[in-house]
């Protein structure tokens, strides 16, 4: 199944017989059989007809929508889901006081693993010398937590010392100093953020698919507008998985920075066929084999539901163990 993404600013996405099909002006950028078509992902200031939208709803396949920068806007799915008793044990879940601790506890514990694990590969890549003494010497702080906000205090010293390596793995051609993000400062925080709201709409879909509504979080608590479960369901998956894959583009000099473009209020973002060329990869990657970060995150997004039906915590981190 396949991806479409319709990131050039006054393109237009519309219906054709059996395709959907992009076009800027009189120019045709891309038509994908709607027999094939698994989702449509609109990057800014890209317009779609009302019969493209119908036939996506009828066919049911999704239509998510990103800011220009990527940040996720909303998506268009054909009806809510119909289990409302998965909702419902959802909410409850998230209201009860104890096991709504236990589950962001093991959202934070699955992301430290995945964490760990990507540092040891890209030592194994010779990608990074140092030893993780700054990452293990925040761990103590994750496992005396014991509410949410300590928890995110505790992930937020975890993140500064695992960005820390993982500015120490890039090439030397690009430049880091931390996360950064609403803009992204840089090439690789401007690859990473992009990467992460692709994932997003992987996970929403997901959370769709399975009854779960994707604005009721855990980890991510309730917030006007935000996908709260599906950021959840992606945590564990961005080191090991999403930055990997940033790495290894840039490693392999995929892209430099003269793919980037920079703007005082944009921030930095790819442009032009370097968008293309990521979107490519992106495609290929999030559906490569058994243990793809698509099959990962329904996976994740199946247990969720046998965990709050059965009123027990996630166990994310022994599923992602298994991979």
């Amino acid at each position: 199944m396949k991806i479409l993404y319709a990131t050039k600013a006054g393109s237009y996405v519309r219906r054709s017989g059996g395709r959907i099909v992009v076009t800027h002006k009189d120019e045709e950028l891309a038509a994908v059989p709607l027999a094939t078509l698994e989702s449509v992902v609109l990057f800014g200031p890209v317009q779609i007809s009302t019969q493209a939208m119908q036939t996506l709803l009828s066919e049911g396949i999704s239509l998510v929508m990103l800011s220009q920068g990527g940040r996720f806007l909303g998506s268009l799915h054909s009806g809510l889901p119909k289990n409302v008793f998965v909702r419902l044990a959802q909410q409850e879940a998230a209201s009860h006081v104890e096991l709504a601790v236990n589950n962001a506890r093991e959202v934070v514990t699955a992301k430290t693993w995945s964490q760990k694990r990507a540092l040891v590969r890209w030592r194994q890549n010779h990608w990074l010398s140092a030893d993780m003494a700054d990452f293990t010497a925040c761990i103590p702080l994750l496992n005396a937590a014991q509410t949410v906000n300590e928890m995110q205090l505790a992930e937020a010293r975890l993140a500064k010392a695992y960005y820390g390596y993982f500015g120490q793995a890039l090439p030397p051609s690009f430049e880091w100093k931390g996360r950064s993000r609403r803009p992204p400062r840089d090439p690789a925080n401007a690859l990473l953020s992009l990467t992460y709201m692709c994932l997003v709409s992987e996970a929403v879909a997901a959370c769709y698919a399975v009854g779960l509504d994707p604005f009721v979080g855990f980890l991510h608590q309730l917030e006007y507008g935000r996908p709260s479960l599906a950021l959840d369901l992606i945590e564990p998956l961005r080191p090991a998985w999403c930055d990997h894959l940033v790495l290894k583009l840039l490693q392999r000099e995929e892209f430099s920075p003269t793919d980037f473009d920079f703007g005082k209020t944009t921030g930095c973002r790819l442009q032009g066929d370097g968008a293309k060329r990521f979107f490519q990869h992106f495609a290929n990657w999030v559906d490569e084999g058994a243990n793809s970060p698509r099959r990962t995150v329904a996976r994740l997004a199946r247990q969720t539901v046998r965990s709050i039906q059965q009123k027990t915590p996630f166990e994310w981190q022994k599923s992602l163990e298994a991979v």
